[in-house]
């Protein structure tokens, strides 16, 4: 009886130590590389013509590189005053998949169609922005991003016609983003 107690205790204490030392290996082993292909939904916050005004953007994401991305979108404002298409490069810093967070700049050429005095306009506009990709999950297929940017419309300026004297005319947009991404 003896020497089946010690048996069966050697067994189950080489169980125990193979379990630990798993684990102890999972951890140290290599995260897996975030996938190339990301797409997603954009919540745009605008301010331009002293009011803000809000709209939504459908993006498609290539990660070209560890720390570079490009990606294509589409939407518009939900009041209809412009839409847009256009196509933004990141560049990012920091390790999303071990700190859970990614650092990016992004720079942007787009073109705005939009209406003024009856006339339909498509201009091209720059932009630039800084925002962070969170990864609130360890195995999750999706990351939240936030990201404020700066619009600059090189052509015709988006103009609103009022009553008074002065019309509101801009060519500067600012934007605050928040997206969802699917991978």
């Amino acid at each position: 009886m003896k020497p089946l107690l010690i048996l069966l205790l050697f067994f189950t204490s080489f169980s125990w130590a193979s379990y630990f030392l798993e684990e102890t290996s999972g951890q140290n082993a290599p995260k897996e590389e975030m996938p190339i292909l990301r797409y997603g939904v954009n919540l745009d916050v605008a301010y331009y013509l002293f009011a803000l005004d809000a709209g939504a953007n459908g993006v498609l994401e290539f990660r070209l590189q560890k720390n570079q991305s490009l990606d294509v979108f589409a939407g518009g404002m939900f009041s209809g005053k412009y839409l847009t298409v256009g196509s933004n490069y990141r560049l990012f810093w920091g390790d999303l998949l071990n700190n859970f967070h990614d650092d990016f700049f992004r720079l942007g050429l787009s073109g705005l169609y939009f209406e003024n005095y009856g006339e339909n306009y498509f201009s091209p506009v720059v932009s630039l922005g800084y925002g962070r990709d969170f990864l609130f999950f360890e195995k999750a297929h999706f990351l939240f991003r936030f990201e404020v940017g700066l619009s600059y419309i090189m052509g015709e300026n988006i103009s609103e016609n009022t009553d008074k004297l002065i019309d509101k005319e801009t060519s500067i947009l600012v934007h605050l983003n928040c997206s969802i991404f699917w991978f």
